[in-house]
């Protein structure tokens, strides 16, 4: 998590659109926790969505 506030710290500092990237780091976690418990459970992917 202290990458994601330092990456909120730039986008306020060169007034980016800090809401934009909390989510796109929200959806990039959640994927890569699904292609990960994936890989580990041999599960398809819709079944963990």
């Amino acid at each position: 998590m202290p990458s994601m506030v330092l990456g909120i710290l730039f986008c306020d500092r060169y007034q980016l659109d800090a809401d934009l990237y909390a989510m796109t780091v929200i959806v990039t976690t959640f994927i890569g926790v699904a292609v990960l418990a994936n890989g580990c459970a041999k599960l398809p992917l819709v079944a963990l969505l």
